[in-house]
């Protein structure tokens, strides 16, 4: 089987290289468990309080983020975050809207509304790993995921950072159902490079994602 290369071509005439990539994936049952993890994980930068509130494409995200920051002991603060999280706050929404039929005003929270939004998830990987680097979300819809690759030439070529995390969350299933489906997530931290033989970024996340990069 022919090895594929970690030096990836972001956009024509940016190249990078794929230093770090890891996925989570997490059953709907199981999301409370990483929702407690990840506040004994993080006690300091993110607690409790606010991991209560985050949306659970958020949560997989932090975790792949965090899976993949065993490859990059090194990694500056000055990084920045690109997220894709693929329709942020829909099911959050959903049963939000079922509680105030059902409850009233004053059995729901508006502190959904911020962890809902498109640029929620990049702004608490960010806060989860004390990056000082800029963070957005990009994308959010089936269909707009390259966005996220994009955006990332645009912010390595500039020259400004030393790298960037990309991060992607999805459900497996578009499923407003009770029982919940399972959330997904693929992160990957790419650096500046040059050189000839850039692949398709996409081929090169899921290659170091499973160990097979050379």
């Amino acid at each position: 089987m022919t090895a594929v290369s970690d030096l990836v071509e972001l956009a024509p005439g940016v190249t990078a290289r794929v230093v770090a990539a890891a996925r989570a994936r997490v059953s709907g049952e199981n999301l409370p468990g990483l929702r407690e993890r990840l506040a004994v994980v993080f006690p300091a930068t993110l607690g409790a309080g606010t991991l209560k509130q985050c949306d659970e494409l958020t949560l997989v995200a932090i975790e792949a983020v965090r899976l993949a920051t065993a490859a990059v002991p090194d990694s500056s603060s000055d990084w920045g975050v690109l997220a894709g999280v693929r329709t942020p706050g829909r099911r959050r929404m959903s049963d939000t809207l079922a509680r105030f039929r059902d409850k009233g005003a004053w059995g729901v929270t508006p502190h959904f509304i911020p962890h809902s939004l498109l640029h929620s998830a990049a702004g608490l990987v960010g806060q989860a790993f004390g990056l000082h680097g800029p963070g957005a979300g990009v994308g959010g819809m089936p269909g707009a995921e390259g966005d996220v690759l994009w955006s990332a030439a645009a912010w390595l070529a500039a020259g400004d950072l030393p790298g960037v995390w990309l991060v992607w969350s999805q459900w497996t299933t578009e499923s407003l159902a009770a029982a919940g489906p399972a959330a997904e997530a693929v992160a990957a931290a790419v650096v500046p490079a040059t050189g000839k033989g850039a692949g398709d970024p996409w081929r090169a996340i899921e290659a170091v994602a499973a160990g097979g990069a050379s």
